[in-house]
């Protein structure tokens, strides 16, 4: 009776857990679904606000860059046609010349969708769409009469902005990728320089922000794209030191001067500010914060100088608005360089990552083994409670590693100080049939272990002391 009611309880046990496993599953998917329907909406907002970009007041280029990008990482990206179409359509209202920009990135989606097969290097892409913009938008101006607007300069300063924009584009969604750190595999890091992701990030966040440019209620917000930008600027210079910091600087500069944002002196601002952040890197978020603050204003309210003037509440106002962006945002950055550079923090993260994959393998293998004899009427229910025992020890080990920080020191702090001694006496002079061991087990459990009644000699005593030994042993791995 008693052993019926056991194994109802275990097969009971066995199914209850079954149906946490796929509930959990089915949370796993139904989170990734969102979380990726997010990245989408997030990205087509992007998309727009990038299409709405004017580069030197004469040129929209950003459309037929992006979408030669996206198309070139995946053609599936062709369904961002449709808020590239937008951003172009919301400059109707402001008569900027936006149909031929509109009209090849048309043409050019539709031509890498049709032959652009992965074949196509970067470069032979760029080519097309350089061409296919000039002659879409010389067309335009002929149909329009205005072709004295097309010359050999501004042809020449098309196909570089297009060439640029594209390897800005195309090094910002790697970079994206990166940060989700599932599914990268670098096989050539001589090529993954850092400056170039630092530069096209932020780059192409500025981008984003001058987007916004001709929207009423924010241009009532005054330098809404210089105080974004010193953000990036902040965050850069914390997450990776002055270095990172005047690169993100100078990039987010050259945005700003291009699209009649700024002066070119804001620059020579951004960099102050941060060095001046990027010297307290390792500090708390506060001190860099105050520096780039500090030696911004230190560096715009000098005399003399008008190209260097800022307002008082512009970098005050960044410095706040950094404080906001969660710390694990930093942390997640900081592993994605840490990857990129492959240091002795990336090594250390991806052998920790594979073992906790190993040991996740064991454990579950392990689980479904108790379950499959656990419900089995025969005296190999014992296998199932030895199963059940390596499954709980896998799942500890994974716990303790877990809590492992790497490139830090663990805070843990053991909550008992004991101190322990013992004395023994056999019959025979060092020989002894009773055995004990003792050690800390973890930082909160310690075990005190004794043998006795093995009998007298020195056959007891090591078959005493193997006993002991080896239940310490299970004891200390749970």
């Amino acid at each position: 009776m008693l052993k019926d009611i056991l194994k109802r309880s275990e097969k009971k046990s066995s199914d209850n857990q079954c149906k946490e496993e796929m509930l959990t599953e089915q949370k796993a998917k139904s989170v990734n679904a969102a979380s990726g329907l997010l990245a989408i909406g997030m990205t087509a907002i992007m998309i727009f606000l990038l299409c709405r970009v004017v580069i030197m007041e004469s040129y929209a280029v950003c459309g037929v860059a992006l979408i030669t990008a996206l198309m070139y990482r995946d053609r599936m990206n062709l369904y961002y046609i449709l808020p590239m179409v937008l951003g172009y359509g919301s400059h109707y209202l402001t008569g900027f010349p936006f149909y031929g920009d509109a009209i090849a990135t048309v043409i050019v989606a539709t031509i890498f969708v049709l032959f652009g097969g992965r074949s196509i290097t970067l470069n032979g892409r760029i080519m097309i769409a350089v061409i296919i913009s000039v002659t879409a938008n010389c067309s335009y101006y002929i149909l329009t009469q205005r072709l004295y607007i097309v010359n050999f300069t501004w042809i020449v300063t098309e196909a570089v902005l297009i060439a640029v924009l594209v390897y800005v584009f195309n090094n910002f969604f790697s970079f994206v990728n990166f940060m989700k750190l599932k599914g990268v595999k670098i096989k050539r890091p001589k090529e993954l320089g850092l400056e170039q992701y630092i530069g096209s990030v932020s780059a192409t966040l500025a981008l984003v922000m001058c987007g916004f440019g001709n929207f009423e209620f924010l241009d009532m917000l005054l330098s809404f794209p210089l105080i974004w930008c010193m953000i990036i600027t902040l965050f850069w210079a914390f997450a990776e030191g002055i270095g990172a910091g005047v690169i993100s600087a100078v990039s987010v500069s050259i945005v700003l001067t291009i699209v009649g944002r700024e002066g070119a002196g804001v620059a020579v601002v951004l960099a102050a500010g941060a060095i001046g952040a990027g010297i307290f890197c390792l500090e708390d978020k506060y001190t860099p914060a105050i520096c780039f603050s500090g030696a911004s204003l230190a560096l715009g309210l000098l005399g003399g100088y008008p190209e260097f003037s800022v307002n008082v509440f512009e970098p005050l106002l960044a410095s706040v608005l950094f404080l906001l962006i969660p710390k694990g945002v930093v942390v997640r950055t900081r592993k994605v360089f840490s990857m990129m550079k492959r240091d002795i923090e990336y090594c250390e993260l991806e052998t920790k990552s594979q073992i906790l994959d190993i040991l996740g393998k064991y454990q579950k293998t392990f689980q479904r083994l108790a379950n499959l004899y656990g419900n089995t009427k025969s005296n190999r229910s014992i296998i199932a409670y030895q199963f059940k025992g390596m499954a709980q020890v896998t799942e500890k080990m994974k716990a303790d590693i877990s809590a492992v920080r790497v490139g830090g020191r663990n805070e843990d702090i053991n909550k008992l100080d004991l101190r322990v001694a013992h004395a023994a006496c056999g019959q025979v002079p060092g020989v002894s049939g009773d055995s004990f061991e003792y050690k800390a087990v973890s930082n909160d459990e310690y075990g005190i272990l004794i043998s006795d009644g093995m009998g007298k000699g020195k056959v007891a005593s090591a078959e005493s002391s193997l006993a002991v030994s080896t239940l310490m042993a299970l004891i200390s791995t749970g």
